[in-house]
């Protein structure tokens, strides 16, 4: 819960994800210069490696695809582990400024900022 209120504020953007076991949300924020994305593999079998495109055109290939509609033509490869969940924080022009990874087995998340 901390994940999400510390990162989200803003417009609620629904995903679309073509996985039952990839769940994903997203907010935009204009006044505070950000995109919050969360992406959740509820998949206990193992890790996904999921497509994220920040806006609704189709992804054409990949096993997992997710969209996010921010429109922002940005596609990012993300690796995401079984029961895992990441929270990744985009500026508005689409460059990622902040990962914060949780996994059920880890502990605290711990984040990660990009210059």
């Amino acid at each position: 819960m901390q994940m999400i209120s510390v990162n989200f504020s803003g417009t609620y953007l629904e995903e679309i994800s073509n996985l039952e076991g990839i769940r994903a949300f997203g907010a935009i924020d204009v006044n505070a210069d950000k995109i919050a994305v969360m992406l959740l593999n509820i998949d206990a079998s193992g890790p996904h490696t999921c497509m994220l495109r920040l806006n609704s055109s189709p992804i054409e290939a990949g096993e997992c695809r997710v969209n996010i509609p921010a429109g922002l033509a940005i596609d990012l490869p993300q690796k995401i582990g079984s029961q895992t969940s990441i929270v990744l924080i985009f500026n508005l022009h689409g460059k990622l400024v902040k990962t914060v990874p949780y996994a059920k087995d880890n502990g605290a998340p711990e984040k990660v900022n990009y210059p």
